[in-house]
């Protein structure tokens, strides 16, 4: 937010610019004397778009830092977020730092979340017995330390490394911070050739459990190129209004059309891609969500070219189907919402795998739905953003994680995630707030109360018999044997 003279008043982040934009327009009497006087000196608004929210939180920081707007209070201080540090010295080593980069050496970040650095420490002592000792200690060791004893340091410090080997394992160490990691496997794999040819079996081993972790690692871990933070520093566009965010739908729904087009990856048939309209105006993506049965929601998110559109959105509460079925209440919800509808999407999006996917194709196929295409989007290995496997009727496949094509179908995909969570906690809540009771004919709120005070509470009354029951007053044994049926239904 700058003022008249272009200066800048304050700098903030939003997942969802309009709506922080509206909490400054509420009513005077609404906001603060600081909000008042920061509201009454703006000119212009600018923004610029990050990748992510860690990316928003580091630009945040350094534009903060470097600007110190007035109405900005956090992050002004001398606290910065933590970086790798990689020291220049004869036996480097890798430290978490904080502060002004003064020291001489290499640094790696900023990390956003200090538990990353140190998860990334560790696997660099791990993978490449490097070194974590401080350099005075470095210098005044005479024995191995722990480090050494359970294979987390090759002890330079006493001789048992050389700096020739030290080296070369600090060289992959920089390679696996730079996500080059297969780079890191090839060259183990040169070495372990080597070693198994000079018959040295326990160092081939040694390179074989290295590319093993690495392999692993690299299968789990999605590695995004960093940020250029000097570069959003100063955009070669200003962005002053919120047509750009439309364009970000715009460009990403071209781009998806046409990959839908012309990839070779997906094999489509030429039925299909005659199916396809010239453009892409209506996603539609479809979520469930329950907790262990109860309170079972779907729901179905619209998108087109300007982003979300709301108003279609729509929640449907699934009861008739087996508790805990994902594919039966998606089943339902697709039915619900198609029978009568009359505006079929280009594009249906499904948050699942393929199970979910052949659900969507045979409701489209009893309804005789006219959809283009079904696509099913599944989370990747421990839930990690950017691993998501994409499913087709005749196979699946993946997209980079820096895909902007990616990036949009996560976003349909999230949006519908929080819909349907939203959707079933709020039932889930009104169903905490509801006694059982309420759903027994002929038990309205006098007879319910009667029974609560009788046997003492819920509890009481579920374990109650027939006879028990009649005991109390405005119970007589027709509405005692519906009261016993309904209870053993229940806790069936």
């Amino acid at each position: 937010m700058l003022n008249s003279h272009g200066k800048i008043l304050y700098i903030g982040k939003a997942k969802h610019l309009d709506q922080r934009l509206r909490s400054y327009l509420t009513l005077p009497s609404t906001i603060s004397s600081k909000q008042h006087a920061l509201i009454s000196q703006i000119a212009h608004i600018n923004y610029v778009i990050t990748a992510d929210e860690t990316e928003a939180l580091l630009l945040e920081e350094k534009l903060i830092k470097a600007h110190r707007p007035r109405y900005n209070v956090s992050l002004r201080d001398d606290k910065v977020y933590p970086f790798i540090h990689l020291s220049d010295t004869p036996f480097p080593s890798f430290q978490l730092y904080r502060g002004t980069q003064k020291r001489t050496g290499r640094y790696f970040g900023p990390y956003p979340i200090v538990n990353a650095a140190r998860d990334t420490l560790q696997l660099l002592q791990k993978l490449f017995l490097i070194r974590s000792c401080r350099d005075s200690q470095f210098r005044n060791r005479s024995r191995p330390c722990l480090q050494h004893q359970i294979q987390r340091c090759s002890a330079p410090c006493v001789g048992l490394c050389s700096p020739q080997h030290y080296a070369q394992a600090v060289q992959q160490a920089l390679w696996f911070l730079e996500g080059k990691n297969q780079t890191i496997i090839d060259d183990l794999a040169q070495k372990m050739q080597a070693a198994a040819d000079h018959l040295a079996f326990e160092e081939a081993a040694h390179y074989r459990d290295q590319i093993r972790q690495l392999q692993k690692i690299s299968s789990q871990h999605s590695t995004p190129q960093s940020p250029n933070l000097d570069n959003l520093l100063h955009p070669a566009s200003p962005l002053t209004s919120l047509d750009t965010l439309n364009n970000w739908y715009q460009e990403r729904f071209t781009a998806l059309h046409h990959f839908l087009c012309s990839h070779p990856t997906l094999a489509l048939s030429e039925s299909q891609r005659a199916q396809l309209p010239p453009h892409l105006n209506h996603i539609d993506c479809f979520d469930v969500s329950h907790f262990q049965g109860q309170a079972t929601v779907a729901v179905c998110v619209t998108f087109g070219q300007t982003g979300p559109q709301t108003a279609a959105y729509r929640r449907y509460n699934i009861s008739d189907t087996t508790p805990g079925d994902d594919n039966a209440a998606l089943a339902a919800a697709l039915s619900r919402h198609y029978q009568h509808s009359q505006h079929l999407p280009d594009l249906l999006l499904i948050d699942g795998g393929l199970p979910q996917l052949n659900t969507a194709h045979h409701i489209s196929q009893r309804l005789s739905l006219s959809i283009p295409l079904i696509i099913g989007i599944a989370k990747g290995p421990q839930r990690r953003p950017g691993l998501e496997t994409l499913f087709l009727n005749n196979g699946f496949f993946q997209l980079p994680a820096d895909s902007p094509i990616l990036h949009l179908l996560q976003r349909i995909r999230d949006e519908a995630h929080r819909f349907a969570i939203h959707s079933h906690r709020k039932k889930l809540a009104k169903l905490k707030r509801t006694s059982i009771l309420q759903n027994i004919p002929g038990i309205g709120p006098q007879r319910r109360k009667r029974l609560l005070n009788h046997f003492g509470g819920l509890q009481g009354v579920l374990t109650a018999r027939i006879e028990d029951l009649m005991h109390v007053p405005g119970i007589n044994r027709h509405l005692a044997t519906q009261i016993y049926e309904f209870k053993n239904h229940y806790l069936l």
